[in-house]
């Protein structure tokens, strides 16, 4: 059975462009292809609509009720992850004395890409205090507290 159309090669009727943006809630679209203006061409029976990222969740423990004692007003904890090839940088939890704040967050990143956290303390006195960048390898974060002036 042939399906080609006057002057088309049979390979030729099937072939089709495409592209996709999947808009996450972490900023900028994801597209497939990368560039805007670009097209994908293909002759599959069926395009692949899911978003091509990975999803995860992160429970954060943190004696937040200890805040007060070490004259902590808050702390941030930002996230720099890969997404749509990438480098992005997300402000994912505020911790405060009184204890709010989440207790997790969900991170969209690109599959198979690390994923790294800083905390940033910030004192009563205005004064910060920038924690290492670290990688986060554990569905659980837990945030150890800045040691104290001795």
């Amino acid at each position: 059975m042939s399906y080609a159309q006057a002057g088309e090669a049979p390979e030729q009727f099937f072939a089709f462009e495409y592209r996709v943006a999947w808009h996450l809630r972490s900023g900028e679209p994801i597209r497939h292809p990368a560039r805007a203006a670009g097209w994908a061409r293909s002759s599959d029976a069926v395009v692949d609509l899911r978003p091509p990222v990975a999803l995860r969740r992160v429970r954060v423990e943190c004696d937040a009720y200890a805040f007060a004692a070490l004259g902590i007003a808050r702390a941030t904890i930002d996230v720099a992850s890969t997404l749509g090839g990438e480098p992005r940088r997300q402000a994912k939890a505020t911790l405060r004395p009184d204890g709010s704040g989440p207790e997790s967050f969900e991170l969209f990143h690109d599959p198979g890409t690390p994923l790294a956290y800083r905390v940033t303390w910030v004192f009563d006195d205005g004064r910060l205090e920038h924690g290492s960048l670290q990688a986060l390898t554990d569905e659980v974060l837990r945030i150890a507290l800045p040691a104290g002036d001795e």
